[in-house]
């Protein structure tokens, strides 16, 4: 077993900012960022468990700030219609799963591989305040808050995801181009075609391109349109199944439940 210490004793500050500019220039401030969060962690975790030894890892080592990463993109109504036009035109330039995939992240609001990885034995009956249908449990696992989010699946999202197949232990997944034996996992190439679609759409009707987007733009458009529909900010949050701050994530349980609560109570209060 290799012994990692001695390379940690020789792990000098002066080598990680060269390790972090050679990435920055190759891929961006912001991937630079990402293997220094993941370096830091690592380090902490050794430095918690020695006694003399103190991680080179210091405040101001990150080349860009929070805000500054943090995406601000909503697409406008007719975006989206030019989208759902492109994914309705684009069937044999796509994977066969992409367009009900993409549409069904807008309707979600999940993440691009927390829907990805998505599967049918995740997906359960359950009725609750009046809902009787059925809801997408993601476990905990693979959430970005590693908590357990129940997403319940309209007739809308039914009707991009389809039924259930009979044969759903051998093929789980919702989204795949293998019959769904494996997820999909293509996001660069058919984004790529997509985008081509998208703009052949607006060159046609003599407008001006479509500026970039990103899938998670999907997310941020979701809580957007949420919002100008009335829905209160508090559900819209726990919809993306971001963390409630405060007194009120720590006692407001009801709509928080985990999945253990979920299965063992009949949601009558």
């Amino acid at each position: 077993m290799l012994n990692f210490s001695n390379y940690l004793e020789d792990l000098k500050r002066s080598k990680i900012t060269a390790m972090l500019d050679g990435i920055a220039k190759k891929g961006g401030p912001v991937m630079a960022d990402r293997t220094l969060a993941y370096l830091r962690a690592g380090l902490n975790w050794y430095a918690s468990r020695t006694d003399d030894w103190v991680s080179p890892i210091v405040r101001g080592m990150a080349r860009t700030k929070s805000k500054e990463r943090a995406g601000t993109r909503v697409l406008a109504d007719d975006e989206l219609r030019d989208l759902w036009r492109a994914l309705d035109k684009a069937v044999d330039f796509l994977p066969a799963c992409y367009p009900q995939y993409v549409r069904a992240l807008l309707l979600t609001a999940s993440r691009r591989n927390e829907a990805s990885e998505g599967s049918w034995p995740e997906v359960e009956t359950l009725p609750r305040d009046g809902f009787k249908g059925e809801v997408w449990i993601i476990p905990g696992a693979r959430m970005k808050n590693k908590r357990d989010h129940a997403v319940p699946l309209t007739s809308a999202v039914m009707a991009v995801i389809g039924g259930e197949p009979r044969d759903a232990k051998a093929r789980p997944y919702l989204f795949s181009t293998l019959g769904g034996t494996t997820p999909f996992s293509g996001f660069s190439k058919a984004k790529s075609a997509l985008d081509e679609q998208i703009a052949k759409i607006r060159k046609a009707d003599g407008r001006e391109p479509m500026p970039p987007w990103k899938l998670h733009d999907l997310r941020r458009t979701a809580k957007t349109l949420m919002l100008r529909a009335g829905v209160r900010p508090d559900i819209s949050e726990r919809v993306l199944s971001h963390v409630i701050g405060g007194v009120e994530g720590v006692y407001d349980r009801y709509v928080t439940c985990r999945r253990s609560v979920m299965r063992s109570i009949s949601w009558q209060y």
